[in-house]
């Protein structure tokens, strides 16, 4: 998921949107009964001090900013299910670029709740996070952004 604003603060803004947006992901996976915290999992892939952690022991998201002249992105992604194909992935790049990686700290949201499915943990992220609704953004650009969407789903 991307957040996007416009903002005149550029990089002096981008520790409080860390502080003020991964606290409002890990009260989602909260309320979906994960236990979901903020902090480096040891042996985790492109670590960092943000990360969304599962119990302290596996990584659930890596958020990141991107920051230009007069606006910001704040993203996320999650692995809802099925994390055997990205782990794999993960140790592959890894390996590739001489990286450490302890793939078991790759995982999916239902490594640790069996329970979630896709829609569920979308539609909690929107209803706490969000969505851009119709007639909150210029049409036009959010056909272009449907478009460019569906090239992009496999």
């Amino acid at each position: 998921m991307e957040i996007v604003s416009p903002d005149t603060e550029g990089i002096v803004g981008a520790r409080p949107r860390f502080q003020r947006l991964t606290p409002r992901i890990v009260a989602v996976l909260r309320t979906l009964g994960v236990d979901a915290r903020i902090g480096p999992v040891p042996g985790e892939y492109c670590p960092g001090d943000w990360t969304v952690n599962g119990g302290g022991r596996v990584k659930l998201a890596g958020t990141a900013q991107r920051i230009v002249a007069g606006a910001w992105l704040f993203g996320f992604e999650l692995v809802v299910s099925d994390s055997d194909p990205v782990r794999a992935v993960l140790a592959d790049v890894n390996a590739a670029l001489e990286l450490e990686f302890d793939p078991a700290t790759a995982a999916s949201l239902t490594d640790l709740n069996p329970a979630l499915g896709l829609e569920q943990v979308r539609a909690a992220i929107l209803a706490e996070i969000g969505a851009v609704h119709e007639g909150t953004a210029d049409p036009d650009l959010l056909a272009e952004a449907a478009n460019l969407r569906d090239a992009h789903v496999a």
